[in-house]
């Protein structure tokens, strides 16, 4: 259940960065550009020097942080797998020590 939940937030995630980036973020930079432009022009020339710097050092980061989601990914499948087997522990030993309990109800009923 763990794992679901988290990969449904990831999905979310996911679709709200995605949606954001593609459909708000080309026109923040075009009205950016443009308001620049109509303030100034050595304004519009520092940003047309930073947003493909910025851009470029979001890349590299992005290249560089999603090894670290991915191994995340799979440690919380470890620790989910864990859980799920402490869980299922639990059961089995609790049905043994009613063992004795169950077999003397049996042996009750049926002389």
């Amino acid at each position: 259940m763990t794992r679901f939940t988290i990969d449904v937030t990831r999905i979310q995630f996911g679709i709200n960065v995605f949606l954001r980036l593609s459909i708000v973020g080309p026109f923040n930079l075009i009205f950016g550009l443009v308001f620049a432009l109509l303030t100034d022009m050595k304004l519009s020339v520092t940003l047309g020097v930073l947003i493909p710097a910025l851009m470029l050092t979001m890349i590299i980061s992005s290249i560089i942080v999603v090894p670290y989601f991915v191994k995340e990914q799979r440690m919380y499948e470890q620790l989910n797998n864990e859980s799920q087997e402490s869980i299922l522990g639990i059961k089995v030993i609790k049905s043994y020590n009613l063992e004795n309990l169950q077999n003397n109800k049996f042996e009750d009923k049926n002389w």
